[in-house]
């Protein structure tokens, strides 16, 4: 499971009712991963502050094997 914002105690909540294995989000609210591993033992956390917005100017470049 993804989000796209930071996981709350409330969401945390709702998702341990579920079955998850894997869990990625930006961050994690005060209690939400104490509460996610009370609930959901085997359960795997991913946090990532990614960007989701190009800063203006910057380039991106992407390596294409066999591209034109």
């Amino acid at each position: 499971m993804a989000v796209n914002r930071p996981l709350s105690r409330e969401l945390a909540a709702l998702v341990a009712e579920q079955f998850v294995e894997v869990l990625h989000a930006p961050g994690y609210g005060d209690g939400a991963v104490d509460l996610l591993r009370e609930k959901l033992r085997s359960l795997r956390l991913l946090e990532s502050d990614e960007r989701r917005r190009p800063t203006p100017g910057e380039r991106d470049a992407h390596r294409v094997l066999a591209g034109c």
